[in-house]
């Protein structure tokens, strides 16, 4: 029972610390400036508007005063190591989603375990999305995007679409495919 409690207890703080991750991205995407006002083009060109941006979470990860640096001020950097949010090179942190639009992936309660990120720039040699690695909280494996909000719909309707990427779930959802 200890022991569970304590797993409780530690989700409970990651999911804290996504949400807060989160909320950083999605203020970052309403700052006026060039990156934003490009992030922002991408995302329209996509045909999403500002009601399924918000739904989703969407936000952007600067390369400068990104998201790591400002949940540094709040958390341990083990942490956001171990939560996916920064890795190690050589006895240097860098942020992982740093120059990406972000999407949150939460689990099947609702709750974030982690990110999609897509590149904004084609840069030779990175790849197009990355995702949060798998961690305590986060099991690609074992997780559907937006289930937690398809469930209901599913069981409904008897009946799933399932398609490949997060933004083919989005571009779905803006489509309104009930």
């Amino acid at each position: 029972y200890i022991i569970l409690e304590i797993k409780k207890k530690i989700k409970q703080k990651y999911n804290s610390i996504l949400k807060d991750a989160i909320t950083i991205s999605e203020n970052n995407l309403r700052l006026p400036n060039t990156e934003t006002t490009k992030v922002m083009e991408y995302l329209k060109s996509r045909n999403l508007n500002d009601e399924i941006i918000k739904q989703f979470h969407i936000g952007y990860d600067f390369d400068k005063n990104n998201i790591f640096d400002e949940l540094l001020n709040k958390y341990n950097v083990n942490e956001l190591i171990e939560l996916g949010l920064a890795k190690t090179y050589n006895n240097w942190i860098s942020d992982v989603f740093k120059n990406r639009i972000t999407i949150p992936i939460f689990d099947e309660n609702g709750n974030p375990v982690g990110f999609t990120a897509r590149i904004i720039t084609n840069k030779e040699g990175a790849p197009k999305y990355i995702n949060t690695s798998q961690t305590k909280i986060y099991e690609k494996s074992n997780l559907v995007f937006n289930y937690h909000r398809a469930k209901d719909f599913a069981r409904k309707k008897h009946r799933c679409i399932l398609v490949e990427g997060a933004m083919d779930v989005i571009a779905l959802e803006k489509a309104d495919i009930h």
